[in-house]
């Protein structure tokens, strides 16, 4: 669970965002998997909204960074405040329940987890080392100022890199959902400092 989520975080600090909001994004999809859930919507519906969700987040994150220049510190701070306390109006604390012991119980299901953050880690260690998007994106974290002014464009790129790493939280949040049997607006909370410091122990610059 962890993993995806320092994938995740790596990905947008080595491009210059240190996002906080991460847990909160992931508690709000919880949420929003096991309400479906608990609602009989069919299993892939309620794990493609999951996904939707980190998506619109993402896109989200990355607009208002990119796009209106807000501060990214204010953005994801914000963004922490707003979606706790929005499902945290719509759970009032108390975690749903629901009966999927027969997803997270099988073999297949930690198998593909397993599948998937390989493709991922391999994927994002082939962009970011050996293409010119992943010499964009430590350029945009070393200096974005030498960013701006070499004419890339600033905004799709952000946008790409804050959706990319919503796609990781997804698989976190998916993972939580099943072995938890719940969702809650807390159940990402205790993940920022690990996760944080396992990005920094990887080898990214807290600072820059």
């Amino acid at each position: 669970t962890m993993a995806f989520m320092v994938l995740g975080v790596t990905l947008e600090m080595m491009s210059g965002l240190l996002d906080l909001s991460f847990v909160a994004e992931v508690s709000a999809a919880t949420c929003i998997g096991a309400a479906l859930l608990a609602a009989d919507v069919p299993l892939f519906a309620a794990v493609g909204t999951v996904i939707l969700f980190h998506l619109a987040a993402g896109m989200i994150r990355g607009c208002l960074v990119a796009r209106l220049r807000v501060n990214g510190a204010v953005v994801t701070l914000a963004l922490q405040v707003i979606l706790s306390g929005l499902f945290d109006f719509f759970t009032g604390e108390a975690v749903i329940f629901f009966r999927r012991r027969e997803v997270y119980a099988s073999v297949w299901f930690w198998a593909g987890a397993l599948l998937l953050y390989a493709v991922l880690f391999v994927l994002l260690s082939f962009l970011l080392h050996r293409s010119y998007y992943g010499k964009y994106v430590r350029m945009m974290g070393e200096d974005l100022q030498a960013f701006a002014d070499s004419g890339l464009d600033y905004v799709p790129i952000r946008m790409i890199v804050c959706t990319a790493s919503s796609l990781c939280f997804s698989a976190a949040s998916v993972i939580i959902l099943f072995i938890t049997s719940s969702g809650s607006s807390m159940d990402g909370n205790h993940y920022l400092y690990p996760v944080l410091a396992a990005a920094c122990l990887g080898g990214v610059n807290f600072f820059n």
